[in-house]
């Protein structure tokens, strides 16, 4: 994915950054989602993906999904034990 998209534009609410690979996209997607919607696009403007709070919501590109959810699931489980002590899908 490095080499398909070497640059990435995160942005939420009054927060733009430069995305370099798929752990600071997972990242900004955990930081920033927890506060409300985050979008990453290209630097062209083309959107890649959408969140709702830290979850992805629309994605144009489902390689690129399938490579961020294997760095982002294990993310999110570890803000839904932190918040709620147990992540969503765990049996209880």
């Amino acid at each position: 994915m490095q080499k398909k998209y070497p640059v990435l534009i995160g942005r939420s609410a009054g927060v733009s950054k430069k995305l370099y690979d798929l752990e600071q996209v997972a990242d900004f997607i955990c930081e920033y989602g927890v506060y409300g919607e985050v979008s990453v696009e290209t630097p062209s403007g083309s959107l890649l993906l959408t969140t709702y709070g830290i979850y992805l919501d629309r994605v144009t590109d489902m390689e690129y999904r399938e490579k961020l959810l294997e760095i982002l699931v294990p993310k999110q489980k570890a803000l839904e034990k932190a918040e709620f002590g147990f992540a969503f899908g765990e049996i209880l």
